[in-house]
């Protein structure tokens, strides 16, 4: 085991670069450029000796393949650069305001989707082909085909502005926190129900499960001590991209509740070209994907002693 995780962790070492150089090639090809210079309108009012200290001070008037390396030599020592958005703040500064709101919004989302995701198919299950197994799948349905902006919309239309249950926006008090983190986790908890319902119907038809039957095992010690463990697999394969995606924060989820955390930082950066922040942001993401799916291999081992990686 400790073999492969050393050559995934090379692996990975080598992905996270080739993303870096695949990200900050699309962001410096990108039409547009920072601080507005490339607008007509604004950069016709700029003198053009400010124009060039702007780019010599931020190392703009350097060839991009220089730009890389001077980003890549900083970041390695842990100096992710100054915002071009907000000039006074290093991006580190932001990150750290931002990110652990990010984070929480994203664990407790996790959590609730798994929790109710991995409940939900269980149920539906063990309950096949009954009432009790159409409605888990009809809520798994809705959750899974309603995109999150309608769902957005539909959340703040009836619980903020018809009912006044909840706050629109905002962050950090328990009644502010209770849309955006059931609209976030509404879509990972229907595909979780559904790759858990899915997996149990696989299991609990194979001969292993007849023969605990057999041997007078009870329906809730079967399902408990067999089914449930050897079905938890395909839900642990998608587990990895879910925490990732929901731990850096959904954009438009943050974006619509008014969240400060790294979804409207992001999509400030790529906006006004922020090309320290654009770079940040998207080296966390790819980070945790990566690092989250070695964990999600490393955690078959545990689940299913079958699987051996030496």
């Amino acid at each position: 085991m400790s073999k492969y995780i050393i050559r995934r962790f090379i692996q990975s070492v080598f992905i996270l670069f080739a993303i870096s150089v695949i990200t900050f090639g699309i962001a410096k090809a990108t039409p547009g450029g920072p601080f507005g210079f490339d607008d007509p309108d604004i950069g016709a009012r700029i003198p053009e000796a400010m124009r060039k200290r702007y780019r010599e001070v931020y190392g703009l008037d350097q060839p991009v393949p220089v730009q890389y390396l001077n980003w890549l030599r900083a970041a390695l020592q842990g100096d992710l650069g100054v915002s071009y958005g907000s000039r006074n703040q290093n991006v580190s500064d932001i990150l750290g305001r931002t990110w652990p709101i990010s984070a929480q919004l994203g664990l407790i989302a996790t959590s609730l989707a798994l929790l109710f995701g991995v409940t939900l198919g269980i149920i539906a299950a063990v309950n096949h082909n009954t009432l009790t197994d159409y409605l888990t799948m009809f809520i798994s349905v809705v959750g899974t085909t309603i995109p999150t902006f309608v769902l957005a919309i539909i959340a703040i239309v009836i619980f903020s502005v018809e009912l006044r249950w909840f706050p629109v926006s905002g962050w950090g008090t328990p009644e502010r926190m209770v849309l955006p983190v059931f609209v976030l986790m509404l879509g990972p908890m229907a595909g979780v129900a559904r790759y858990t319902r899915t997996s149990m119907l696989e299991v609990i038809n194979l001969d292993f499960v007849r023969t605990a039957y057999a041997k007078g095992l009870t329906r809730r010690r079967v399902i408990i001590k067999h089914v449930i463990r050897n079905a938890l697999i395909p839900v642990v394969t998608i587990t990895g991209p879910i925490l990732a995606g929901l731990l850096t924060g959904s954009f438009f989820v943050e974006t619509m509740f008014s969240v400060p955390g790294m979804g409207g930082a992001f999509i400030n950066a790529a906006a006004n070209r922020d090309y320290p922040m654009i770079m940040a942001n998207t080296m966390i993401y790819a980070a945790l994907i990566v690092f989250l799916n070695l964990a999600v291999d490393v955690a078959y081992g545990i689940i299913d002693p079958r699987i051996r990686y030496d």
